[in-house]
């Protein structure tokens, strides 16, 4: 088995792990119940109409906010900084980058997620 084979293993076991944890909503500090939180979502998208899955699907849309939300605060750790914020250092947001990005079971998605400027002269 190859290295980056156990990686993938062991991250899809952080991310259950991580699932299985406890949610506190941060408005109300009460605990979110995921399964009860799924459930209400699928019948949403069942009462307005929306597949399950394919182009324009619960799960595409769930995958999308969820990659664009993470890749956004990911941005703003390294940055050590907030969109629309001053920057501390030399690197800043430069703007939305799309991304087309293509998934198994809901298809294909555009993602918009903010680059880096780097302060350092490109000589």
């Amino acid at each position: 088995m190859g290295s980056g084979l156990i990686r993938k293993e062991k991250a899809v076991s952080d991310m259950t792990d991580m699932l299985e944890d406890e949610m506190i909503d941060p408005v109300t500090g009460e605990i979110i119940d995921q399964k009860d939180l799924a459930e209400r979502l699928l019948a949403q998208a069942k009462e307005q109409g929306v597949s399950l899955v394919g182009p324009g699907g619960l799960l595409n849309q769930l995958t999308k906010n969820v990659l664009e939300t993470a890749l956004n605060a990911e941005l703003t750790e390294y940055l050590g900084h907030e969109h629309g914020e001053t920057p501390l250092g030399s690197n800043m947001r430069n703007g939305p980058r799309t991304k087309t990005v293509l998934t198994v079971e809901s298809g294909r998605f555009r993602s918009r997620s903010r680059g880096t400027v780097t302060g350092r002269s490109s000589r």
